[in-house]
């Protein structure tokens, strides 16, 4: 199991997903630095490793896409994330739960949460047909600060 797709210096800023393969994989999500966070959130946000989140898909280049550009959190642990840490900064305007079963919630305006997320993090990710089985592994090992639940 390599770590490489874990390391911040190599991970790189959203331009869409034209390079990104729509294979199964892990990937991370690193925040680039604290300034553009609320002040009460610097502390936890500081880590060496700048990592948020871990995640996996069948589809690595549509997962990403949802969580940088998406138009719904609903699907997204690392969108509600930074949009609970973001409510009081950005205009995202109510907070509401899906109709779905799984009684998600998503905000009214997506777009500033977008922007935000384009703007301040940086992704990386690895092609791994095993992804399900080493998610688990690099979120016991590198305990990313936003966890899916």
């Amino acid at each position: 199991m390599t770590y490489d797709f874990i390391d911040y210096k190599l991970a790189k800023d959203w331009q869409g997903s034209e390079t990104i393969p729509a294979k199964p994989g892990i990937y991370a999500v690193f925040l680039k630095t604290t300034d553009h966070v609320p002040e009460d959130w610097r502390d936890d946000l500081k880590r060496p490793d700048h990592l948020l989140y871990i995640g996996r898909s069948a589809d690595v280049k549509g997962r990403l896409k949802e969580h940088f550009s998406g138009s719904s959190s609903a699907r997204s642990t690392l969108r509600r994330s930074i949009g609970a840490m973001m409510i009081d900064v950005l205009p995202l305007g109510h907070c509401y739960y899906t109709s779905d079963a799984a009684k998600n919630f998503r905000f009214e305006n997506e777009k500033p949460l977008s922007l935000w997320i384009q703007e301040n993090c940086l992704y990386n990710f690895r092609i791994n047909h095993d992804a399900y089985h080493d998610e688990t592994a690099f979120i016991k090992n590198f305990k990313p600060l936003f966890i899916r639940k």
